[in-house]
C-alpha cells in the first residue's frame, strides 16, 4: 500500500482497527452489557476485513489482524475470570 511488501507495519489503517477493536474488547470487560461490544466488535471487524480488502491486503496480513484481535479478546477473558475467582 505504501511501498512496503509488509501491510500490518506499513498501513496506519491496520494499526487503527487493531487499537479500535481492543478498545472495544476492553469496554466488553468493564461493562456489564457485553453482548452489545461483542456485536460491535464483530461488526467492527467484518467492516475492516472488507476495507483491508480493497486496499489489497494479503491474506497473511488479514490473519495477523485476527490473531492480534482475538489475543487481546482471550487476555481481556484471563482479566474476567481472576476477577471472579
Amino acid at each position: 500500500m505504501f511501498g512496503s511488501e509488509n501491510f500490518i507495519l506499513s498501513s496506519p489503517l491496520m494499526l487503527i482497527g487493531i487499537v479500535i477493536s481492543v478498545l472495544l474488547s476492553l469496554c466488553e470487560h468493564v461493562f456489564r452489557k457485553k453482548w452489545i461490544f461483542i456485536t460491535a466488535n464483530a461488526l467492527f471487524c467484518a467492516a475492516a476485513f472488507v476495507v483491508f480488502l480493497a486496499f489489497e491486503a494479503k491474506l497473511s496480513d488479514l490473519l495477523l489482524f485476527v490473531l492480534i484481535v482475538l489475543a487481546a479478546r482471550l487476555g481481556f477473558l484471563f482479566l474476567e475470570g481472576r476477577r471472579h475467582a
